[in-house]
């Protein structure tokens, strides 16, 4: 429907377009057929006004944007239409009076050359290419109506000679107009028909010019009717433009840029190229003077081409550079490309110099991207590049190797030869704050470092990738810190490269799986629910653990789809748990800082929840200290929203980490779990017992709840009970199991481990 209206409009507004040409058609053809003179006078005039009409009603009707262009061509009209009849009425006319008509002709002329000049002003098409191209079509023009045109009006008596030198020039300007329209075409970047229409009415001007210039040659300043055929065409197609909707696009259009060469141009340009050759021919009547114009006007017209030519090949020739250096820097920080720094490295160890190649890799860009945005990164990367490019001396190659990674060339010093000096300082210069548009942030950078060595033929891929295999080394070390490149880095690599993709495999193959650990409250020997804990059964290692591949996940980007599968499995579980349970049992899922920072985290899990319509309260999501004492604002902000949604945040191994409840209490947490190292010393060392009292202390101070985690003797249970803590984990009271095993705990009962000092001996264990 809407396309429809579309349609009914558009034909609407070319409604008056339709109804100008029907009605100045008809009047042109009254005008030029030999009819009375009374009938073509009125038809004429009529042209000229409905001309002038269209002029002055197709700015307002489609609100062009460029009315002082139109008010000029609406001059330029009444301007023409009075020439004509003028010539008439002054035919006869002695002196000065006779050349009124041409006089005003002329007016109108040179206010329509303005104005197409401002036109192509206004859209940035007046560059110098633009105004050779006009200079050589109009040189040429020139000598051509020197040559042929003005030499047979001179030879009239019957005519003034200033009179047939000013009719002689209309050809000139007309072949002026038509190469200023047809570099505004240039710059339309469409056929644009209201465009066209302007360039047609300059063709019909020019031949109406060359027609009148040869009856002029007998003598007469009037014709018969059929003379002003073109000029009455021009009038036609000039108001056409004006009632066509693309009037708009006159001033407004999208800009081109003017080609050093192209067929288009060449087709203006071919013609005017063309007049020497045609000025040769022998002409005897030709005066010596009209022969020194010529030779002035060729001269000028080959100064003009050679200038046009230099510039082409200027222009080709700068194209050239810019395309060979955007094909070897990086367009976001103009530093070097990877392809480019490898062939100068390739270079520099060919003529045998020593280097060292410094791998850097910002810690934490993901974390801006994903906090703020690609353009805050884009900024952050330019700053950085802009750093190093000031802080490095200038024989240091830079480059970006894609993403946040940058690859540094630095010659080998005696001082520092493993450049690691180098790196160090670079380190300290990158950690200082970087102003950007959220205000001062501070990252970290990794370096790995590679040295090429002497009289061993190297390849720059293997060099720099040495230094990226030093770089990762860097980071699994803790980050924000330089290691230079040692050969048994290698296997680890390739083992960590095993890893990831034997990863990414996983979740396809169906090899991903979930164990449950049953947490119990110690004092009723209650199943409270179960924490969820991923397991990998690889065909070709076995079952791992968590430890082994949740870091390579985090790294990889894996932990991502990893993560909502752990989730979205948990969830089926305590589906089926509550459905045969008499308890509202909850389920404990971990998850990452990655998985917090992304900002759609926190609408998959209430999703998630609310698919399997289970309340948001049954959901523990376990955290780490690190997370919530970040300065990531997405994952802090992602804890608010699903701790004001419902869901419960526990802190996992709480206490091995900055050992605070400051931040707690500060924070949507519910829930802290002590770690097992604590409760393993529980009972043996004093140090370990005060630790978790003053823990399980504090944290009831603040109604939070405590889990014990690695509960592995009952006399274990019995202290934490002592202490006050009631919730519990570990292989006494249950190991993890798979899902069908663990569903069969749902049913079982704990015996209270309180009263009379006995034990909490667990529920039958499956094996």
């Amino acid at each position: 429907m809407s396309e429809r209206r579309a349609g009914i409009g558009e034909q609407r507004a070319q409604l008056p377009f339709r109804a100008y040409l029907v009605f100045t058609v008809v009047c042109l053809l009254v005008a030029v057929l030999d009819v009375s003179t009374l009938l073509r006078t009125v038809a004429f005039a009529l042209t000229a006004v409905a001309t002038a009409a269209a002029m002055a009603t197709g700015p307002r009707l489609f609100g062009s944007p460029d009315r002082v262009t139109w008010r000029r061509l609406l001059v330029v009209c009444l301007l023409f239409s009075l020439s004509p009849p003028g010539r008439r009425l002054l035919e006869h006319a002695g002196g000065v009076v006779v050349a009124l008509p041409d006089l005003v002709m002329l007016a109108g002329y040179l206010l329509l050359l303005a104005t197409f000049w401002r036109v192509l002003r206004l859209r940035g098409g007046r560059n110098p290419d633009a105004i050779l191209d006009v200079a050589v079509i109009t040189v040429g023009a020139t000598l051509l109506s020197i040559s042929f045109l003005i030499p047979p009006m001179l030879t009239n008596t019957a005519m003034p000679t200033w009179v047939a030198v000013m009719t002689s020039l209309y050809p000139v300007l007309d072949v002026a107009l038509l190469a200023l329209t047809i570099t505004l075409s240039f710059t339309t970047g469409g056929r644009v028909l209201s465009v066209l229409l302007i360039r047609a009415g300059a063709v019909s001007l020019l031949v109406g010019d060359v027609a009148y210039n040869v009856h002029a040659w007998g003598g007469q300043l009037s014709g018969p009717p059929i003379l002003n055929l073109p000029f009455l065409l021009a009038f036609v197609l000039l108001g056409a433009s004006a009632l066509h909707p693309s009037m708009t696009q006159l001033s407004a259009g999208r800009q081109e840029p003017v080609q050093a060469w192209s067929w288009q141009r060449l087709a203006m340009l071919v013609p005017a190229l063309l007049v020497p050759s045609v000025l040769v021919l022998p002409d005897g009547t030709l005066p010596g003077r009209v022969r020194v114009v010529q030779a002035v006007g060729v001269v000028a017209l080959f100064a003009a081409v050679l200038v046009r030519a230099g510039r082409a090949v200027h222009q080709q020739t700068e194209s050239r550079r810019a395309f060979e250096h955007m094909a070897t820097h990086d367009s976001l920080t103009e530093l070097m490309t990877r392809s480019a720094v490898n062939d100068r490295l390739d270079e520099l160890m060919s003529l045998g110099r020593a280097v060292n190649v410094h791998f850097v890799d910002l810690d934490g860009f993901k974390l801006v991207n994903d906090s703020w945005g690609h353009s805050v990164g884009d900024d952050l990367l330019v700053q950085v590049a802009e750093r190093m490019r000031h802080a490095l001396p200038e024989h240091v190659l830079l480059s970006r190797g894609g993403g946040d990674e940058f690859i540094l060339v630095a010659p080998v010093r005696q001082q520092d030869p493993d450049g690691l000096v180098f790196a160090e300082n670079l380190i300290a210069e990158l950690s200082q704050p970087f102003p950007l548009s959220v205000g001062d942030v501070v990252v970290t950078s990794s370096i790995g470092i590679a040295t090429s060595t002497k009289g061993v033929r190297q390849s720059a891929t293997d060099l720099i990738r040495d230094a990226d295999t030093a770089m990762y080394r860097a980071k699994d070390a803790g980050r924000n810190r330089a290691v230079v490149y040692e050969a048994s880095m290698g296997a680890l690599v390739r083992g960590r490269v095993e890893l990831d993709r034997a990863l990414r495999q996983a979740l396809g193959r169906g090899e991903l799986d979930v164990a449950y650990q049953p947490i119990v409250d110690l004092v009723t020997g209650t199943l409270l629910g179960f924490e969820a804990l991923a397991r990998w059964n690889r065909p070709d290692a076995g079952p791992s653990t968590p430890d082994v591949f949740i870091a390579a996940a985090e790294d990889n980007g894996l932990i991502l789809p990893i993560g909502d599968f752990i989730l979205g499995r948990a969830l089926d579980e305590l589906l089926r748990w509550r459905a045969d349970s008499p308890r509202d049992l909850s389920v404990n899922v971990n998850v990452s800082g990655r998985q917090l920072q992304d900002p759609q985290f926190t609408g998959r899990v209430l999703a998630a929840l609310a698919h399997r319509e289970l309340p948001t309260c049954a959901l523990r999501l376990e955290v780490t200290e690190s997370t919530l004492v970040g300065d990531d604002v997405v994952a802090v902000q992602s804890l608010h929203d699903l701790g004001r949604a419902g869901v419960r945040v526990s802190v996992d191994d709480f206490g091995t980490g900055y050992s605070s409840l400051s931040y707690v209490s500060k924070l949507q947490v519910h829930e802290v779990k002590i770690d097992r190292s604590f409760v393993a010393g529980l009972t043996t060392r004093p140090e370990d017992h005060a630790i978790v009292r003053a823990t399980a202390a504090m944290a009831q101070a603040l109604g939070l709840d405590v889990v014990a985690e690695g509960i592995e003797t009952k006399e274990q249970c019995q202290s934490l009970v002592e202490l006050g803590i009631t919730r519990g984990q570990g292989w006494w009271l249950g190991r993890p199991l798979p899902a069908d095993q663990a569903a069969e705990l749902v049913g079982q009962q704990w015996t209270p481990a309180v009263s009379v000092g006995a034990g909490l001996p667990p529920a039958p264990r499956l094996p």
